[in-house]
């Protein structure tokens, strides 16, 4: 008897990319994570985006993903890791104990992770880039 493989679900290598263009940066905690960069927004107007693509700004353990993925397979000069400012700084999440005005940003040439301040309306630093993330299951072998 023959046994039909096409079912049984591929194994993702990270850079692979989805029909839809997300790429898979890795495994978190039984996640398969997927990541896809929207340009340089405000961290307000980054979550309201987030939302509508039922989506959300990267974890640092998702920023982290990111950065190990970043020249690896079709993620390779997908991003702008020059260190430039905004768009070599990607948006992370909310700060734990200032969630309105806080929020995590993460440099892509070095991973250096920092906060800003965005909900006070400061400036510079309430632009960087929108990096999105989804997560799903991943199948068991």
């Amino acid at each position: 008897m023959e046994i039909n493989d096409s079912k049984k679900p591929k194994t993702l290598e990270i850079g692979d990319k989805t029909e839809d263009g997300w790429a898979y940066v890795g495994e978190n905690y039984g996640q398969n994570i997927f990541a896809k960069g929207y340009g340089v927004k405000k961290w307000k107007e980054a979550m309201k985006f987030a939302e509508g693509q039922n989506a959300h700004l990267g974890s640092d353990a998702e920023l982290d993903l990111l950065q190990t993925a970043l020249n690896k397979g079709l993620l390779k000069d997908s991003f702008d890791t020059s260190g430039s400012d905004p768009a070599g700084w990607a948006w992370g999440q909310r700060h734990p104990t200032y969630p309105g005005i806080n929020a995590r940003v993460q440099k892509l040439s070095d991973g250096k992770k920092d906060w800003r301040w965005p909900g006070a309306d400061v400036s510079p630093g309430d632009d960087a880039s929108a990096v999105l993330f989804q997560s799903e299951p991943r199948p068991r072998a």
